[in-house]
């Protein structure tokens, strides 16, 4: 008796192959061969379940997107103040891209495609809407999502750039921050307080953290959210 497709297994395989390879090789050094070798998957059954290379890359953006929320809920608690978590969500995009080259080519390649970017912006433009929507109550989502092309973009540019001994992590978080926050009316006073609150925290540690939550993740077959990520990660706070 012939073995019944199963489209479902099908694409936990086809994301567990693709996602681990992106992280032990970079998006642009996979290919569609390597994530069906790796799933032991055809060509034909893979497209069936995703319609190219880039929705994989979509369901991982999503989940990191997702994680970078966690971390700084966790190590700010209930009683932060907008400005703050903003701050440590930006902090956390740019250790991650540190600590790992192929975690640097995976954000850059998803603020450069098209549903990855999508997604970028638009999920932040909400999350900036609730963050800083009294400090600018004359602007719609949409005004959010527009603003977050051009700090998303500058974001994309930061992460490009390696750090190294004269652009350090810290001056380089303190850079985004002080242009970042200065396009949603934080003033000058507030910025400082913002970026010193966020460099106390040893991001490097909790970056590392966070990309081995990604990892477990992937190899656990891409449950909805880590729920045991912020327990985890309040283990770093001040």
């Amino acid at each position: 008796m012939a073995r019944r497709y199963d489209s479902g297994e099908a694409k936990r395989k086809a994301i567990h192959a693709a996602a681990t390879l992106f992280l032990e090789k970079g998006y642009r050094h996979t290919t569609i061969r390597d994530i069906c070798r790796r799933a032991n998957i055809s060509s034909g059954s893979l497209f069936n379940v995703c319609k190219d290379k880039e929705a994989i890359l979509y369901e991982l953006v999503a989940y990191m997107f997702s994680s970078q929320f966690q971390g700084a809920q966790a190590l700010l608690g209930d009683s932060f103040f907008p400005v703050q978590m903003y701050a440590i969500e930006a902090a956390l995009q740019l250790a991650m891209t540190e600590q790992d080259e192929n975690m640097r080519d995976i954000y850059l390649t998803a603020y450069m495609l098209p549903s990855t970017s999508a997604f970028i912006y638009h999920q932040t433009a909400k999350e900036l809407s609730i963050l800083f929507g009294e400090r600018m109550p004359e602007y719609s989502e949409q005004d959010f999502f527009e603003c977050e092309i051009g700090t998303g973009n500058m974001m994309r540019g930061y992460i490009s750039i390696p750090c190294d001994e004269t652009f350090t992590l810290e001056k380089k978080i303190h850079r985004f921050l002080d242009l970042s926050l200065a396009a949603y009316r934080v003033s000058e006073t507030q910025r400082r307080e913002a970026i010193d609150s966020v460099l106390l925290f040893d991001l490097r540690a909790i970056a590392r953290h966070m990309i081995v939550s990604v990892m477990e993740w992937i190899q656990i077959g891409f449950p909805a959210a880590d729920e045991n990520l912020s327990d985890r990660i309040s283990e770093f706070k001040r």
